[in-house]
């Protein structure tokens, strides 16, 4: 579908009135099924100057009912920004001064974000280059002095994906490098003596600064938007100071910020020190502990750095407002009948109370703020509160569990109860409320002693208690105390011991005359102007200071020397760097006594807009919700709101994961099942072939060490990591934690059925569910990757979750088999092009690729990928439609389709836009008129019969059990046929239970391979490989081709699987993360 279509659509969409919203949304959810969300999300009305987005136009339009709907059921970006001016739809409806639309904006979660100059955006392609990162590294002369001996850059895009990269040396005379410090000596000499190397390429290289300058801004202006792309690296704040005294041009190309990597190890090492340990080990595990101080290597560093932590940002806290997923504070607790109330010589004051409904919500508005939004906090953050805060979550929790109606208390006591929080411990715990007779005087405040003893409830734990502890207030309230009766007659010095953590804080304002002031520029004349004519009265204040520059500096110093270790402290703050350089260049004392590196407030904002923006967005909510949305550009209000800014980032870094061996805190995978007793092996025609094993050990983990890597190290991976995972990655998780779990002897096995049990992971089901093995006495063939139609209807065990499974669900995998069988067959003949619709993520492209050279492949989809651009793949990052279908039609070269395309959502009426996929792949299938097409084929749950090409139902390999979908191979005039669901969904639910646990003989066994035996997917991917094998390799004879397919096999696992997905599973997949085991004793059968 093109755009134009798009606009047509939604210009006739807007002539329906405002006062018809339920038929606007259901024609609006038509367009989202005929054009997909991504390009719903991109359109704006060009029919006039303004270029509003959907949102903005809903905005315009006051729709407040299908707002909401895109919003919730699309996730439709509520912070859109305006092409034109920036402005968001809160924006909007706030100029507009339609407060119901800003009130339902904001409830639905839009912030009030400041807005960014983008007029000069003339592209979506533009934003996107915006959000790159300009990662560089400079070596240099000196801190002093700085000359740049060599600069090295990468660009990635926002997710760190290398986009270019450059290198270069300038030259310099022996001269000047003999004259530098001993460190530089040390560190750049030859790399024979222990050095790296620089100096000998400095003075081998004739590159002049002048032209590393104009080549480097040649490179960003390719690949970054100016002034938009910031500089990242380690301490990158000194590179971009040098960068501005040596390159001004390219220092003022880039954006102001950065990203200081820097920053983040110095907050980890200060909140959670074990990220940093589990980064740096990981990158100790690939080589990469330490820098050698050359520039690429240290960028290098910097990058791997950032790509380790981002997994420890981007974990999404669990939403506080979801019950299923908070964690109770403490126990639930029996509630009892109220106490009578025993008055001790008076009685507490009455009022006329009236009925209380049972919560005791009932009351009049107070004007003291109610903080019922304590939901919001996420009790998982408890491990970093003080105990008087962890004891207030506890009453709140508490108080939210007591239903007062079961007190039975009389309407006096109802009163006395609602009335006051803090006695309601009373009631709970049946005990006598008591009220003081006396006056409440400074004896009152006296400890009075009694020498009586009685036995105390406090530290009862099965008891209520409603007291308040807070430690802050209790300490200031006696201190006021003390200082009102004992400091107010003279001017006291009050020394204070043990005051942490009372935190200091320093305000100077500098004088400068007016003719000063009036020189500077239109922004502060505006900004720092008196604060009745909307400035924040800087100005006023300046006028009216006596203060100096040095006597600032003086003090200041004085205040470091207080409170920091020289050159230990880091200078914290939002673009600090900015104010670092104005130190050095105004108090050099107070530059000097601070640690080099900073901690850049900015550099978090930076990396959180392009990998985790809900963080920023919540951040932001929780700062407006305490009145600092924004600053005012005072000092002091600005640090506080970086202060502020970090304390709201805390807890989303600090939320230290589950240790994977702490068994206590492991989240069990899959339920407990009981175990029960072996089936007996029923053997079809033929059984499966028997070998002399001789005893088993219990576990059977007797065996030889094979030369394909064995991971059972799985264990490292904590399971909480599991809400990342890909489905199959979950299943694997499964199916590791399953095989743990069953004791092998217990299911009394012969020893035959044990020989099978254990060299066959993929099969054990079969013993363990008490089913019968049967074993194929077929050969295997083409016509066994085809799927058998059943017109027989049988009950299916696949979907039964008390039974278990062994087969392996991995997709990528799947995906690529049957891609190497349709190209091995039709696509070796000739220069083909491959058009594959829906490649995202394409982790098996760039091997698929590798395997048909002569193959040009054109992959599109909107989703990210994976993988790089090659000699021969093009990336093409939007969706596939009907226009281009229709002009590759015209192309010169075959085509060859491919179409994995799912925009179905089931919880979305999937039935109907699932059928969309499969006319959409039909579609394009008859425009395009490739030689032949493999096209997925998954039919709509409907007793009708469905008419679609007719073609071979292709059979997947490693694809989820459950899976009610297949691919079929559709060639150019391919005629139309009658498919029916049941008898499609019936066929496979039959080849899962039964043809895929069947045991296939193969020709493998006397070669050590990865992980492959005798279930129908390991059968199918020896056919498909050998089968290539045969076609393109031409092994001498069948010893090569087994040893051929066992590497190919084994090849496949290496490269299929982004490396990044490894990590988050702490193991490399193969095909025996599951081995097969040794010998386990025979039992007693």
């Amino acid at each position: 579908m093109s755009m134009q279509q798009l606009n047509d659509e939604i210009e006739k969409l807007f002539r329906v009135s405002n006062k018809h919203q339920d038929s606007f949304i259901k024609r609006l959810d038509d367009l989202y099924r005929k054009f997909g969300t991504v390009s719903m999300e991109k359109w704006r009305n060009r029919t006039n100057n303004k270029n509003n987005s959907l949102l903005h136009e809903l905005v315009e339009k006051d729709m407040p009912d299908v707002i909401e709907h895109v919003i919730r059921e699309y996730k439709f970006d509520i912070n859109i920004r305006r092409d034109k001016d920036g402005v968001t739809p809160l924006d909007l409806a706030s100029v507009n001064e339609n407060s119901n639309i800003c009130d339902l904006l904001e409830r639905l979660g839009a912030t009030n974000v400041q807005r960014e100059d983008v007029s000069k955006w003339s592209s979506d392609e533009e934003k996107e280059k915006s959000m790159n990162i300009v990662w560089l590294d400079l070596e240099m002369t000196s801190i002093e002095d700085p000359h740049i001996l060599e600069c090295a850059v990468i660009i990635t895009d926002k997710h760190l994906r290398e986009l270019t990269r450059q290198n270069w040396v300038i030259g310099f005379k022996k001269e000047v490098l003999d004259s530098l410090a001993n460190w530089h000596q040390e560190t750049f000499a030859d790399c024979d003596k222990g050095g790296n190397g620089l100096f000998a390429d400095v003075l081998k290289s004739k590159i002049t600064r002048e032209q590393v300058e104009k080549e480097l801004l040649s490179l960003l202006k390719q690949y970054c938007v100016e002034k938009k792309c910031p500089l990242g690296g380690s301490s990158v704040h000194i590179d971009k100071e040098v960068l501005k005294l040596r390159m001004r041009s390219v220092h003022d190309y880039l954006h102001y910020r950065i990203i200081d990597v820097s920053s983040f190890q110095g907050i980890m090492r200060r909140w959670a020190p074990w990220i940093e340990t589990d980064i740096k080990k990981s990158l100790a595990r690939k080589g990469q502990e330490s820098v050698n101080h050359r520039a690429m290597d240290d960028i290098e560093w910097s990058i791997a750095f950032m790509k380790e932590f981002r997994p420890h940002l981007t974990k999404r806290p669990v939403d506080p407002n979801n019950r299923k997923n908070e964690r109770s504070i403490i126990q639930q607790r029996r509630r009892s009948a109220s106490p009578s109330l025993v008055k001790k010589n008076q009685s507490p004051r009455k009022s006329n109370a009236s009925n209380y409904n049972a919560h005791g919500n009932q009351g009049s508005a107070s004007k003291y703020p109610s903080n019922s939004a304590y939901g919001n906090n996420s009790f998982d953050n408890k491990v970093q509160l003080y105990a008087d805060e962890k004891r207030l979550l506890e009453r709140i929790d508490l108080d939210k569990q007591t239903n007062v109606s079961s007190l039975r208390l009389d309407k006096n006591d109802q009163e006395i109860y609602m009335k006051n929080p803090h006695l309601r411990e009373v009631f709970v715990n049946k005990d006598q409320l008591e009220a003081s007779n006396k006056d409440f005087n400074k004896t009152s405040r006296r400890l009075p002693i009694s020498r009586q003893l009685q036995r105390s409830n406090s530290s009862n734990s099965s008891r209520y208690s409603t007291t308040e502890h807070w430690g802050q207030r209790k300490l200031l309230l006696t201190e006021i105390e003390f200082l009102t009766k004992y400091g107010t007659d003279d001017d006291y010095l009050v020394i204070y011991a043990g005051a942490a953590p009372g935190s200091l804080n320093k305000n100077w304002v500098i004088g400068f005359k007016k003719e000063v002031l009036d020189s500077l520029a239109n922004w502060h004349q505006e900004t720092f102007a008196d604060c009745d004519k909307g400035g924040n009265g800087l100005f006023a204040d300046v006028l009216k200071s006596k203060i100096t520059r040095e006597q600032v500096e003086k003090e200041l110093l004085s205040l470091l020397k207080q409170y920091c270790v020289e050159k230990k402290c880091p200078l914290g703050g939002s673009s600090v760097h900015i104010d670092k350089e104005v130190l050095k260049l105004r108090m050099q004392s107070v530059h000097d006594y601070l640690h080099y590196r900073i901690i850049d407030v900015s550099s978090f904002q930076g990396i959180m807009r392009r990998w985790a923006p809900w963080i920023e967005t919540d951040i932001k909510k929780s700062l407006a919700r305490k009145g600092q949305e924004s600053v005012n550009h005072r000092a002091m209000d600005d640090i506080e709101w970086s202060i502020a800014f970090m304390r709201e980032f805390r807890p989303h870094l600090t939320k230290r994961p589950v240790d994977p061996n702490n068994r206590k805190h492991e989240r069990s995978i899959i339920q407990q099942r009981r175990r029960s007793a072996s089936p007996s092996l029923v053997k079809k025609n033929q059984s499966p072939r028997k070998s002399n094993a001789s005893n088993y050990n219990a576990h059977g983990n007797q065996g030889s060490v094979s030369k394909y890597p064995s991971n059972s190290a799985y264990g490292n991976n904590s399971f909480d990591n599991n809400v990342q995972l890909y489905a199959d990655e979950k299943r694997l998780l499964e199916r590791i934690e399953q095989d743990k779990k069953i004791n092998v002897s217990s299911l009394h096995l012969y020893k035959n059925d044990q020989e099978i049990y254990m060299k066959n992971p993929h099969l054990r089901e079969v013993f363990v569910n008490k089913d019968q093995l049967e074993a194929s006495n077929k050969d295997f063939n083409k016509t066994s990757r085809r799927l058998p139609i059943s017109r027989q209807l049988q009950r299916s065990n696949s979907s039964n979750s008390s039974r278990y499974s062994t087969t392996e669900h991995w997709g990528q995998r799947k995906l690529l088999l049957t891609e190497i069988e349709f190209l091995t067959k039709y696509g070796t003949d000739d220069d083909y092009l491959v058009i594959y619709a829906g490649a995202a993520p394409g982790s098996h492209l760039g091997y698929l690729s590798s395997l048909f050279p002569k193959c040009e492949f054109i992959l599109f989809d909107d989703k990210e990928f994976s993988l790089m651009p090659t000699k021969n793949i093009e990336i093409k990052t939007e969706n596939f439609t009907d226009d281009l279908a229709r002009d590759y039609s015209n192309s010169r070269k075959k085509i060859l389709f491919i179409c994995n395309v799912r925009t179905y959502r089931p919880e979305e009426n999937g039935q109907i836009s699932l059928m969309d996929d499969m006319n959409n792949q039909g579609k394009w299938h008859s425009k395009m008129r490739p030689q032949v097409s493999l096209l997925s084929f998954r039919l709509p749950r409907t007793p009708d019969k469905i008419t679609y090409y007719d073609g071979h139902q292709i059979i997947e390999p490693w694809a989820s059990k459950r899976s009610i979908e297949c691919r079929i191979v559709v060639k150019k005039d391919a005629k139309m046929t009658n498919y029916y669901y049941n008898e499609f969904e019936n066929s496979l639910r039959q080849f899962h239970d039964i043809a895929r646990v069947m045991y296939y003989e193969h020709n493998m066994d006397e070669v050590e391979t990865e992980g492959l035996d005798h279930c129908y997917d390991c059968r199918a991917e020896i056919f498909i490989l050998q089968e290539y094998i045969k076609k393109f390799q031409k092994p001498k004879n069948e010893k090569e081709l087994k040893i051929k397919t066992a590497e190919m096999s084994a090849d496949i696992s290496k490269n299929i699987v982004d490396e990044n997905r490894n990590e988050l599973l702490g193991f490399k997949r193969t095909l025996n993360v599951v081995p097969a085991k040794g010998k386990i004793y025979s039992s007693n059968v």
